[in-house]
């Protein structure tokens, strides 16, 4: 017997294919200097760090890792080979190549970006090194741009289930000038440094396609969200969300208020995991508990509306590990992370969920044979986007459906015994 279905069906079905999607995991994390050769602290050495940093990626399962303060190109090659050696997420993992780094500070040392990401999911295209285009003049007539660089990764965001499928993003990773030094006899402020890396990266944005999906993540070392005068100024916060911008960055959060006790604005802090005095394991960083955000995740507009195929998932922009306590230590709270993240470095990771949509990859095969018996217990559906071809047998208290989009052909050998369930669709893949 074979049953044909009206080719209207067949046009609906060709029209309607399934759409798939993958969701992915974006990490931000400043890494405070990793590697520390030569750091032989038991709590803060290279193989201590890389264990933590294991740890912390067990735990938060990200795709794409933006990462800040890498010291040395072989930092990434230690972490990606933990993770790849040691790690529990299922992940292959691959690093990008370091950054150049800039040299910062009056005792110079050297500090570079560098991208981790899931090789099932993301192909790593090339990077680019934001140019430096923006100065200013000092006080005492020098000439000064942003101490580093930002960093662009461009990436192929790969179907899971149809490898020839992929959306294009474009993933920045910054750091900007820390302290809020005023102006002195010699130098401009250190919020004013901060503009000229704001500058900078919205100069490259800004020649994006408004239908390029951007994300820019990193250190930002924001001290207030836009406040223009007195001591946390910040004018390079409204740099990035400038409606006038061709392509503005958008703050999940709105806003934020620093040092306060409020849960909600608390919740929002990155820094610091520590209470400990300051360069208590031998890398540096700051101590004091959690009461400042600098650590961001920004996106563009195509990305907030999704209309370029990939989107941000609302509510899964937070921060791992987190004890959500105004001044807390990382150690307060009940994290499984808890002393991985206060050992490894000085602030918390950021991650946010995006979703990635694939309209031509559909899971429904075109054409289905149907060989094996199913036996008393199976309740199965089985779908193809025009034909299933059957010859075997539905077996006494098994509940089988075929849905086609074009036709079924029920051939020699075919059978539904007693008590059997048969049913025939015409809804194809649904």
């Amino acid at each position: 017997m074979r049953i044909t279905i009206a080719m209207m069906c067949l046009i609906l079905a060709l029209k309607v294919g399934a759409q798939t999607t993958d969701t992915l995991t974006v990490m931000t994390y400043n890494c405070l200097f990793f590697p520390s050769n030569g750091n032989s602290d038991p709590l803060g050495s290279d193989d201590a760090r890389k264990v933590h940093f294991k740890n912390v990626i067990n735990e938060v399962d990200p795709d794409i890792i933006l990462l800040q303060e890498i010291s040395d190109a072989s930092g990434a090659t230690i972490l990606v080979d933990e993770l790849n050696a040691n790690a529990t997420t299922g992940k292959i993992y691959a690093h990008s190549p370091l950054a150049d780094f800039e040299e910062y500070g009056p005792n110079p040392f050297q500090i570079g970006n560098m991208l981790i990401y899931n090789t099932e999911v993301v192909g790593f295209n090339s990077q680019v090194e934001v140019p430096r285009n923006n100065s200013a003049v000092e006080p005492d007539g020098g000439i000064t741009i942003t101490p580093r660089a930002s960093t662009q990764y461009d990436l192929s965001i790969v179907s899971k289930d149809c490898p020839n499928e992929s959306n294009s993003l474009k993933a920045y990773s910054s750091h900007l000038k820390a302290g809020f030094d005023n102006a002195n006899s010699s130098e401009i402020a250190d919020r004013d440094r901060r503009v000229l890396g704001a500058q900078d990266l919205m100069d490259h944005i800004n020649a994006l396609s408004i239908s390029d999906n951007v994300i820019a993540v990193g250190d930002f070392n924001f001290y207030s969200d836009n406040t223009v005068t007195g001591t946390y100024a910040e004018p390079a916060y409204d740099v990035l969300i400038d409606a006038g911008n061709a392509n503005p960055l958008i703050d999940y959060f709105g806003g934020f208020t620093r040092n306060i006790s409020d849960p909600v604005e608390v919740a929002k802090y990155t820094q610091s995991t520590r209470q400990v005095g300051f360069n208590e394991y031998g890398n540096g960083g700051s101590n004091g508990g959690l009461d400042d955000r600098f650590d961001f995740i920004w996106y563009n507009n195509a990305i907030n509306d999704n209309s370029s195929n990939i989107q941000l998932i609302p509510g899964t922009y937070k921060t791992p590990g987190s004890p959500l306590g105004w001044n807390n230590d990382a150690l307060d709270g009940n994290s499984p992370i808890a002393s991985d993240l206060h050992f490894m470095s000085d602030h918390y990771p950021v991650v946010l969920d995006i979703e990635s949509f694939y309209a031509n990859c559909s899971l429904c095969q075109a054409d289905v044979t149907e060989t094996i018996n199913y036996p008393a217990g199976s309740t199965i559906m089985s779908e193809a986007e025009f034909s299933i071809s059957a010859s075997n047998v539905i077996e006494a208290g098994a509940s089988v459906t075929y849905s086609a989009g074009l036709y079924i052909e029920l051939n020699a050998g075919f059978e539904v015994e007693t008590n059997g369930e048969f049913e025939t669709l015409q809804t194809g893949c649904n």
